[in-house]
């Protein structure tokens, strides 16, 4: 999805050990419509998620998905009606995986005036995540607890929380810092919320997909990558229903393995900086989680 993968073998996605009623954000496209194809053909219950309406209606089609929900990542307001919605259609929901993303080559910013990458790939997921919590806890179980996936990069490594202008009014550049920030983010994120979940329960991790040629890696890096679809959706594949990392929870993985994140994303104090930054920006409470 970015820049340089780590070589290796493609992993094995695993035979599903039961029916998974999956959310893939950001499915219409690119390694999230490979995901939910993937996902569908193993026999998970499959919901596509996107901005467009008949983008979402024709992938859900196209990957024989149980349905769709239509809503912005970046406005909060629909986060939440977006989430009532999926609790009411399809409320034995038990795995998401946070796969939306964008890459902002310009300055822009949501309706709260948070910088686009950091608001669309973090806060985003962040406050999704804890809207269906509730119903994450409610349907996992210690023989099957429930699963949160959120993709993340190689770029998190070039990153850097910038808690002085987090907006990167002066570091903004072509985009890249913004984009590794919020990549960043999504693996310090994984990791404190891990903590606080009874693993039991629900498991959250992160992930790499791997350098795949997406729009999003031809817009924002003017580059093509040597990764397929396929292999770029393999490890959320895995981490959304393979029986061999049922227990894992709070790792970073890189083609279906464990994996070193960054210094600065194994840095707690950093991870709870970064959880309490996110809390008090949408306003949630620490013990809330």
């Amino acid at each position: 999805m970015q820049s340089n993968s780590p070589t290796g073998p493609v992993p094995s996605i695993g035979a599903p050990r039961a029916t998974r009623s999956i959310l893939v954000t950001g499915s219409t496209d690119g390694i999230g419509r490979e995901t939910a194809l993937e996902l569908s053909k193993l026999g998970h219950r499959v919901i596509v998620h996107g901005r467009d309406p008949l983008r979402c209606q024709q992938t859900a089609a196209h990957v024989s998905a149980h349905g769709f929900v239509t809503f912005d990542l970046g406005d909060r307001a629909a986060i939440a009606q977006g989430a009532s919605e999926l609790r009411e259609r399809f409320g034995d929901l038990d795995t998401v995986v946070h796969n939306a993303g964008v890459f902002c080559k310009h300055r822009q910013h949501d309706h709260h005036g948070i910088e686009k990458s950091l608001s669309i790939n973090h806060l985003g997921p962040a406050l999704l995540t804890w809207h269906l919590l509730p119903l994450l806890r409610q349907v996992g179980t210690p023989q099957r607890p429930a699963r949160l996936v959120f993709v993340s990069s190689v770029a998190h490594h070039r990153g850097r929380i910038n808690w002085a202008d987090l907006g990167l009014r002066e570091h903004f550049a072509d985009g890249y810092p913004a984009y590794a920030q919020s990549k960043l983010a999504n693996v310090l994120f994984a990791a404190a919320l891990a903590r606080r979940l009874d693993p039991t329960t629900v498991t959250v991790n992160s992930l790499h997909p791997g350098v795949v040629s997406t729009k999003l890696l031809k817009t924002g890096f003017a580059m093509e990558g040597p990764d397929s679809l396929a292999d770029g959706a393999a490890t959320s594949v895995k981490l959304a229903q393979a029986p061999d990392v049922a227990g894992l929870t709070g790792r970073y993985f890189v083609r279906g393995a464990p994996a070193e994140p960054s210094p600065q994303a194994q840095n707690k104090d950093e991870q709870e900086r970064l959880f309490a930054w996110t809390c008090s920006e949408l306003q949630l409470d620490l013990s809330s989680w």
